[in-house]
């Protein structure tokens, strides 16, 4: 599951340069550089609240908030062709070794009804250096850093799996054995597969019955009879 992916294609047809070269994952920018892509609604998974910008470069040239010389654009049509325009200052913010700079900026657009977008990267006439980008990142959702991203990432998989650790000691009284937690919207899809083992003391029946918000579904309760001894119990996800 790749979360809050990149939006910004990596095929250089898809880009536009002028005074630019864009070769696969890098973008030169020479004096009065500009490589822009435009994004169609139907690129977004849904209306964000943010943009993030990430952008990792390699000049020889100083840039500040005195002398930016380099900058990234969003310009967004929105629904009733009304344009809201963002720029960011790519000044050299952290260094990662010689020359090679690392700058990530959020942009606040909750309020556009996005139509489309279209990103740019440029440098004005005052610049004598080529500016070598190497990573161009667009993401959507909340002002995450890549550390937090990679955090939620990690854990998504494996979110049932840490419910389903617990052991317990179950009689013939109704014990919950699992309670997983979830918060979905309406066209949210959750798959689930459920899977009980342990020790049966004597041959018996084991009753499974599903809730969601307290309420039971409709194919449960599920009755299985075991032998005394260590079984397995799988219930697929197409049922759950």
């Amino acid at each position: 599951m790749d979360w809050n992916a990149n939006l910004l294609p990596d095929n250089p047809a898809k880009w536009q340069a002028t005074h630019a070269t864009v070769t696969g994952n890098t973008i030169t920018l020479n004096a009065s550089g500009e490589a822009k892509t435009t994004l169609l609604r139907e690129d977004l998974d849904y209306l964000p609240d943010f943009l993030q910008i990430t952008v990792k470069y390699k000049t020889g040239q100083i840039f500040s908030n005195y002398e930016p010389h380099f900058w990234a654009k969003i310009d967004i049509v929105a629904t009733n062709d009304e344009h809201y325009i963002y720029i960011a200052l790519m000044n050299q913010i952290n260094l990662v070794t010689q020359n090679t700079w690392f700058v990530q900026t959020v942009v606040d657009i909750a309020d556009v009804d996005i139509k489309y977008l279209t990103f740019s990267l440029y440098v004005d006439t005052e610049t004598t250096e080529p500016v070598v980008i190497t990573q161009r990142e667009l993401r959507t959702s909340v002002a995450l850093s890549k550390s937090q991203q990679d955090a939620i990432n990690n854990q998504l998989p494996s979110v049932v799996f840490f419910s389903n650790s617990t052991q317990m000691v179950v009689t013939s009284a109704l014990a919950t054995v699992i309670t997983s937690n979830f918060q979905l919207s309406a066209s949210s899809n959750l798959l689930l597969h459920l899977i009980l083992s342990g020790v049966a003391t004597n041959d018996c029946e084991i009753t499974v019955s599903f809730q969601v918000n307290n309420t039971e579904l409709s194919y449960s309760p599920m009755k299985h009879r075991i032998q005394a001894g260590n079984f397995l119990i799988g219930i697929p996800g197409s049922l759950l």
